[in-house]
């Protein structure tokens, strides 16, 4: 769904001193660096990957070591598959809000526009 991967990208593709552009003016906006982290289940049980050690990770002598048995049962290929989406290939119910999102991902500043 084109929404879906609209808002991963929006909230995955704004560097951490982005320039936003609005039909009004422009202004900075300072973000601090995301952690992002990826869960599913296995047999009702969850499985996640971390961007860094988790919080109960840090209750392990061995933080790192802790991390890696969490995280060992993560299916790999759910993650390749997540990450290898395309929002140029992505659908929509409405063709013209397709078109808005692609244009606003361009930068464009007529999000209507067929290019």
């Amino acid at each position: 769904r084109t929404w879906c991967c609209y808002e991963i990208w929006l909230s995955t593709g704004i560097s951490a001193s982005a320039e936003i552009r609005s039909t009004e003016h422009k202004k900075n906006i300072e973000r601090k660096p995301h952690k992002y982290d990826m869960y599913t289940t296995i047999s009702d049980k969850a499985v996640g990957i971390t961007d860094g050690c988790a919080e109960v990770d840090q209750r392990d002598k061995h933080p790192n070591d802790a991390k890696h048995r969490r995280e060992k049962a993560f299916p790999m290929e759910l993650c390749r598959r997540a990450l290898s989406a395309r929002l140029q290939d992505a659908h929509a119910t409405e063709q013209k809000d397709r078109r808005r999102i692609l244009n606003s991902v361009l930068g464009a500043r007529k999000l209507n526009a067929l290019t």
